[in-house]
């Protein structure tokens, strides 16, 4: 984990499954699961992509 308090995640598609972004999140200041709503290039339509265990 970096010094400040960032963390590495991956985002995992809800509706096939495929892991199609990396980002980051500060764990002190949100400390829930990420959820974004992205392109998902393999359904070709935006989806909810959740944070991978």
């Amino acid at each position: 984990m970096a010094k400040d308090g960032r963390l590495n995640v991956v985002l995992k598609c809800s509706e096939c499954g495929s892991e199609n972004y990396n980002a980051s999140r500060n764990k002190k200041l949100h400390a829930e699961k990420m959820e974004v709503r992205k392109y998902c290039h393999v359904c070709r339509k935006e989806t909810l992509h959740k944070e991978k265990k």
